[in-house]
């Protein structure tokens, strides 16, 4: 899921969000040329949906991978050739001055473009100076949307880099999300997964970052389930719609509030005790944004030596992609926890009581199997919830609710991360 990492040229572009902090390209408007020999360049570049109050900052402006103003100061080379002037793209705000003064024809006080943030540009043409400029190299650094947190009641002062705080401003937009209601978002979840997100992890190199950020970029045409999927992805969590209201549960460990057993059963219980090799990985290496150049490339990849061991050194890859993550260290965590949770081989559906109700997707609880001698048996083993289904057996007019529970093993260890799983950057693993 990407935004554009080229300027373009549409008459009609699609809209860009920023959430977090990107480097982007955006879209080009020509406006006029001026001067006495038409030496100066007049344009715009739309950046970003301004997300109604504004942007936080257009931080520098890009010739390629070249900062050649930062904030609207040009560097010493092109000081006198650049002119800037950004606009953070609030539904309130007002025209270029810029261009109202030096090109009245060509810009009026009522060309706004309210709820749009972009750039103007003006460039004095010098053949040295411009030698390789093209539009499409031009980007920005962006600090996007400034997002409304349900655990102070306020929309933040600055860009937010939490995804629990992004989900959410998506879910619940008309103009560019998902337009779900207030009153179907789980302001409490969404709450506590903002406090997962901000928890504090070390960095291997040192000092700390929060466990899980996301930088996201994308265009108009992204459906609506595959943003939300990349957000998913990124904090190692589940989405979920239970009692009317959607919930984001970032991956942390849970305790079990909830007890079963056999006698909670009512129908069937299937167990798959091993995945088999088609479904079973011992590595993980994907994808994630780089900050050198933001664009994608490949995060140290993951392969705990016990686990290709114990498969008999063959090698057994999944891919996994993190287009919104741009630390390394936090893309391999995630990573981790993809896989811990693949080697907890034991899945199970199985058919319980109306008790099971209480349970939704992301919730554990305690399972005591202990019905068939001989054979395994648990006692308060801890069970992850994926899906919930509320069903009945029998026909005629009193059929028997049942709830149909697929679960798989959870445990502590699996979201732990310390400084020593982290992996350093180096030659690609095998294709194997």
């Amino acid at each position: 899921v990407q935004g554009r990492d080229i300027s373009v040229r549409q008459p009609d572009p699609l809209r860009q969000f920023v959430f977090g902090t990107r480097v982007v390209g955006g879209a080009f408007l020509p406006v006029t040329m001026a001067g006495a020999n038409n030496e100066f360049w007049y344009f715009i570049v739309l950046w970003c949906e301004g997300f109604g109050n504004g942007i936080e900052e257009i931080t520098d402006i890009r010739f390629g991978d070249e900062v050649a103003v930062t904030g609207t100061t040009p560097i010493a080379k092109y000081t006198g050739f650049i002119t800037v002037e950004h606009h953070l793209g609030a539904d309130d705000q007002t025209a270029s001055s810029l261009l109202t003064t030096d090109v009245p024809a060509a810009w009026t006080s009522n060309d706004r473009l309210r709820g749009i943030a972009y750039t103007v540009c003006k460039l004095k043409y010098d053949p040295d100076k411009f030698s390789s400029f093209s539009i499409e190299n031009i980007r920005a650094q962006i600090k996007g949307a400034k997002l409304y947190d349900p655990r102070s009641g306020a929309v933040g002062a600055t860009a937010s880099a939490n995804p629990a705080l992004q989900t959410r401003a998506f879910l619940a937009s008309t103009r560019f999300g998902a337009g779900v209601p207030a009153t179907e978002i789980d302001d409490a979840e969404f709450s506590a997964s903002a406090n997962v997100c901000d928890e504090l992890v070390n960095v291997k190199a040192g000092g700390t970052r929060v466990r899980y950020a996301t930088h996201a970029t994308f265009l108009s045409d992204r459906a609506p389930g595959v943003v939300l999927e990349e957000w998913r992805r990124s904090v190692a969590g589940t989405l979920t719609y239970s009692e009317w209201k959607y919930a984001l549960r970032a991956g942390t460990w849970r305790p079990p509030h909830l007890s079963l057993g056999d006698s909670d059963i009512v129908g069937g219980l299937a167990v798959t005790a091993n995945l088999g090799r088609a479904a079973l990985a011992n590595g993980v290496r994907g994808e994630f944004t780089e900050t050198t150049h933001w664009q994608p490339t490949n995060y140290p990849a993951i392969q705990p030596s016990a686990y290709l061991t114990s498969d008999g050194n063959i090698a057994l890859w999944k891919s996994v992609d993190y287009a919104f993550v741009t630390h390394a260290e936090q893309a391999q965590q995630l990573a981790l926890i993809e896989l811990r949770r693949l080697r907890q081989q034991k899945r199970m559906v199985l058919d319980v009581k109306m008790k099971g109700y209480e349970l939704v997707p992301g919730d554990t609880f305690l399972f005591t199997h202990t019905r068939f001698a001989g054979r395994e048996s648990w006692t308060d083993k801890t069970f992850f919830v994926e899906r919930v289904v509320l069903a009945s057996r029998g026909e005629g007019k009193h059929p028997a609710p049942f709830v149909r529970l697929e679960v798989r093993e959870e445990t502590p260890e699996i979201y732990a991360f310390n400084t020593a799983d982290v992996q350093t950057f180096g030659a690609l693993p095998s294709p194997t």
